[in-house]
């Protein structure tokens, strides 16, 4: 049948070099298995867990074969397999496509049903190759091993799985049933199946046809056992009685010395020899007399009443079969099997009685005794000890396991003569023990032992034992042999030897440690006391009980109370107490010590209390180093205390020195800046651009004399506020875009859109950085250009670490200053001559201040070829500005004289105590068309305020006193009660630098002093 395309999709699976490299979904939904239970499977293999060699029944390539296969729960599929060879690919695609309704469990609902209920025993067999398809539990039962297990027998041929398939009555019937097509019937077939004993049972060998031909074999098993047992049970019966019958015919013919004969009666008609023996025949006639004479006992020894015993079957005309009793009668006791026959005429009735008593005494006494000996001698085998007999000849007669560890070599030496050449033995003091002395031939000289102890020597090991033994006698009194029993001691004795070294070990170690230790009984006596407890004692041999301790020295606490014998530590453990890491002073007439004490009471394993034990541990040396580390501390506490107030006093010294310097710096600044916007001559407009990068390069020698300053001294602090990151960094470009062009360089600036955020840092200590490393860049390098790169390296919820690149291609850094670039005072050229000027504090602060932002700064330079700065730091998010950021960052004033009209008649009230600022001051506000007024101190502002109306404060920040800041405070009530005035604070001070403080005091703005007048401009424009 050609291929079609239909087919191409159904379930499929290909092979390439006899190997599994590919299964279809439709396959394994067919089959029920993994993909991985497949893949990598030989041909082989696949044919073994599918149950079918389809691989090997292919003709050629366009065959098609119609085959079973097997799921993984051993279902049968019918299917047709055909296959397709991919020359190109040397692979083999074989197609399965299952036949439609060709499920058993759909075909045949009454065989799924028998099969589920496994009643009955039910096969399905393919036809003609009689392939096993299905079957229930209890037809697989019916095979062999290892057949009668369901994957063991499923897809096998009969033939495989049925031993019995070849034996002719088997196969006769399934022969005739594939022959004629017709049903057969199999009754009482007999089956040995693996060791569980005949099985009988009916099968009926059903075939199933389908398009006119026998598609299918149904074999159906009933278990009948029970049925041909009980009809085998009926006919041994009846062979029975008939052999019966038989034997007592001949019973009757020979009447032995075992059979005696009653009649219905009771009387006795024959009398045995066994009863004449256990009876007086004159006195036993009938079966009453036999009741009268004796007593009847089971086999343990309890009364059985006659009539309740099988004797008075002899009347009731019952029998009697091997019936085992113990007759006690006069002075005697038998042992008896008992058997009996009633004899019936041919009516039916009662006739005689055959009675048979077998005399078993001797045979039972004979079994008690070689039970009594078969037991003595599994306790002499097994006994742990070991136990042998020697005779007078020296030959060993009884030898059980545990004694061969004695001997040496035992299974060749028959005599011990011949094993004590081969083995020495040593008494107790380790001497020799000499033949004639050795405790066999001791014994056998009358000498009774006991528990005398030997050591064998032997491959460089020793073995002990403890030896006894006594003499056996005849009948005449004469020793015959002597019985010696061995007991190897050896793990004991190396036991007792390691106890006893542990013992002396332990003594060392307690003799010898450096605690104090005693040990009392129970009732106080001291048991135990080692040489550090006795060092202890100034006369330790006074110290019997443990109430003895006071009288060679007096106990006190920490406090100096004394403390009572009754409280001593072993007193408390023979209380039950426990003492841990107790400290007391001890007291004695040559000197004083300190003890750390430690005590516990003993108890056994019953919880009684055996023992007290107290350690004393001297701890003088470290109670004198204690002190000496507490004096220490103190001193170091003063020490500390001290170094804060100087730290303090350089604070202040710094504050004041900022103050003192930035103050007249103020005052030269602000006048060059109101020079400017007046008319002046080219001639006059150069001298003040010379005054003004003088000052300029003044102020951040300055600025970077006071950072190091704070810095070392531990003072300086970031000052975080929002700002955005981008807008900065513009401004800085711009910057550097002016002064780069003037010295004919090429400025090149990268901002990472991924780092425009609103940062949360300190704004001024970046511009500072930033503003000194593109200095240094712009200063050293003379041609080429200047980098300027801002990149994001990494985020999470909360920060974001940027990274600032200056490259430049100036004439870059020698390898000597390298390791020196970022110290204090240090310079690449240090010489008189040197042609580039500066400190050397900026990149020392520039690192410092990169460090205290969770950054840092590094480099990379070649001399002559130009440098590269890395600078990194680390910024909280903000997810919005400020209105002040926003403010400040766009609404700049422009830099002409133009008055704003909205300023005209502003009121600024100016609190300044530097006269030559007021003045400056004076000018910077009234140029704008602002009314300017001006306070001396804070006193007189408030004053002021109370009687004129003021729009803008403008407040210098030297607050020496303290009512300084409340009056701030009191001047922020007064606005808040209806004016509400803005303060802005101008100072140099450190104060200026948390804006935490200035806010919690009600200063709205801070500028630091020297301030530049646009700065000024700037306020002005936000807060009026």
């Amino acid at each position: 049948m050609p291929l079609n395309s239909k087919r191409n999709q159904e379930a499929s699976i290909t092979i390439s070099n006899e190997i599994v490299i590919k299964v279809s979904e439709e396959f394994v939904d067919l089959t029920g298995y993994y993909k991985e239970e497949l893949l990598g499977k030989s041909y082989k293999e696949l044919s073994k867990i599918l149950k079918s060699d389809f691989c090997d029944k292919f003709g050629s390539v366009s065959d098609e074969i119609d085959v079973y296969i097997f799921t993984r729960s051993l279902e049968p599929r019918e299917v047709i397999i055909s296959k397709k060879i991919d020359h190109e690919k040397m692979n083999i695609l074989y197609f399965f496509y299952e036949k439609e309704n060709s499920r058993i469990e759909n075909k045949f609902l009454y065989a799924e049903q028998l099969c589920l209920d496994n009643r009955y025993g039910i096969g399905i067999y393919s036809a003609p190759d009689l392939t096993l398809l299905k079957a229930n539990e209890k037809y697989i039962y019916y095979m062999d091993e290892p057949f009668n297990r369901k994957e063991n027998c499923i897809g096998k041929s009969i033939e495989e799985i049925a031993k019995d398939f070849k034996e002719d009555k088997i196969r006769e019937k399934w022969t005739s049933v594939i022959k004629t097509g017709k049903t057969c019937y199999v009754k009482d077939f007999m089956s040995d199946r693996h060791g569980t004993g005949v099985t009988y049972f009916d099968s009926a060998i059903v075939p199933i046809d389908e398009e006119g031909k026998v598609k299918y074999y149904i074999e159906n098993r009933i278990d009948v056992t029970d049925r041909i047992r009980n009809k085998m049970v009926i006919e041994a019966q009846a062979a029975e009685i008939e052999r019966r019958d038989k034997k007592i015919e001949a019973i009757m013919d020979l009447a032995d010395e075992q059979i005696s004969i009653f009649d219905k009666s009771g009387r006795l008609i024959k009398i045995s020899k066994v009863i004449l023996e256990l009876f007086q025949a004159s006195k036993i006639s009938n079966i009453n007399d036999i009741k009268d004479e004796i007593m009847i006992f089971d086999a343990n020894k309890n009364r059985i009443e006659f009539e309740k015993s099988k004797f008075s079957y002899i009347e009731k005309g019952k029998e009697i079969n091997n019936y085992r009793v113990i007759i006690g009668a006069r002075n005697f006791e038998k042992h008896v099997v008992i058997s009996g026959k009633p004899i019936f005429d041919r009516k039916g009735n009662f006739e005689r009685y055959v009675l048979i008593i077998d005399d078993i005494t001797e045979k039972v006494q004979a079994k008690i005794i070689e039970e009594q000996k078969n037991k003595l001698e599994a306790i002499i085998r097994n006994m742990s000890e070991g136990l042998f007999t020697i005779d007078k000849e020296g030959n060993i007669n009884i030898l059980n396991s545990s004694a061969k560890d004695f001997f040496y070599n035992i299974e060749l030496a028959n005599k011990i003569s011949e094993n004590l050449l081969k083995v020495k033995f040593y008494d107790s003091n380790d001497n020799i023990i000499k033949p004639e002395n050795l405790p066999s031939y001791r014994v056998l000289k009358g000498e009774k032992i006991n528990e005398y102890r030997m050591t064998l020597k032997r491959k460089g090991l020793e073995y002990h034992f403890n030896v006894s033994g006594s003499p056996l006698y005849d009948e005449d009194g004469d020793i015959v042999k002597a019985l010696l029993c061995t007991r190897n001691v050896t793990e004991q004795v190396n036991s007792n030897t390691i106890i006893k070294m542990q013992k002396k070990q332990l003594e060392a170690v307690i003799e010898n440690i450096s605690d104090a230790i005693y040990i009392a009984d129970k009732e106080g006596k001291i048991i135990l006391m080692n040489a550090e407890g006795r060092s202890l004692l100034s006369d330790y041999c006074a110290v019997k009980n443990a109430e003895d301790f006071n009288i060679t020295k007096q106990a006190f606490d920490t406090s100096g109370n004394e403390i009572h014998v009754e409280n001593l530590s072993l007193k408390c453990a023979l209380r039950g107490e426990k003492i841990k890491n107790k400290t007391i002073i001890i007291k004695r007439l040559d000197k004083e010590l300190t003890i750390r004490v430690n005590s516990t009471p003993i108890y056994d394993t019953s919880g009684n209390l055996i023992m007290a034990l107290a350690c004393y541990h001297d701890i003088t040396d470290l109670a004198e180093k204690e002190k000496i580390i507490v004096e220490k501390y103190r001193q170091l506490e003063v020490l500390k205390e001290e170094a804060e107030i100087a730290n303090k006093i350089k604070s202040l010294f710094l504050d004041n020195m900022s103050h003192e310097i930035r103050t007249p710096m103020n005052g030269i600044f602000g006048t060059i800046q109101l020079l400017e916007k007046t008319p002046m001559s080219e001639e006059q407009s150069k001298y003040i651009t010379l005054l003004k990068n003088s000052g300029n390069k003044l102020l951040t020698i300055i600025n970077n004399i006071l950072d190091i300053s704070k810095i070392e001294a531990g003072i300086h602090k970031l000052n975080d506020g929002k700002f955005a990151l981008k807008k900065i960094t513009d401004d800085i470009y711009t910057n550097l875009l002016e002064s780069g062009n003037s010295k004919g360089l090429e400025i090149r600036y990268y901002f990472d859109p991924n780092a425009e955020f609103i940062a949360i840092g300190d704004e001024l200590k970046l511009k500072q950085i930033l503003d000194n490393l593109i200095s240094n860049a712009v200063k050293f390098t003379e041609k080429g250009y200047i980098s300027f790169r801002v990149t994001k390296v990494s985020s999470d919820n909360d920060y974001v670490k940027i990274k600032f690149t200056i490259a430049d291609t100036g004439i870059g850094i020698d390898e000597r200053f390298k390791s020196k670039i970022f110290g204090i005072f240090s310079q690449g050229d240090i010489s008189v001559n040197k042609k580039y000027t500066g400190t050397g504090l900026g990149l020392s602060i520039s690192k410092q201040l990169a460090m205290m932002m969770n950054g840092n700064i590094s480099f990379e330079s070649t001399l002559g070829e130009g440098s590269t700065f890395t600078f990194t730091c680390s910024f909280k998010k903000s997810d919005y500005y400020e209105k002040n950021i926003e403010v400040m960052n766009d609404n700049k004033i422009s830099e002409d004289d133009n008055i704003n009209n909205l300023w005209i008649n502003k009121v600024i009230l100016c609190i300044e105590t530097n006269s030559i600022d007021k003045e400056v001051m004076k000018s910077i506000v009234e140029r704008k068309g602002c009314k300017y007024i001006h306070a001396h101190n804070i006193s007189e502002a408030l004053k002021i305020l109370n009687c004129n109306y003021v729009d803008l404060i403008l407040l210098d920040m030297k607050l020496n006193k303290l009512e300084d800041f409340e009056k701030i405070k009191e001047m922020r009530i007064s606005r808040v009660k209806g004016k509400n005035i803005p303060i802005i604070g101008m100072s140099s001070y450190t104060i200026m630098e948390n804006r935490e403080i200035l806010m919690n005091l009600g200063i709205d703005h801070c500028i630091s002093k020297p301030f530049n007048v646009e700065e000024i401009y700037n306020i002005f424009e936000i807060y009026l």
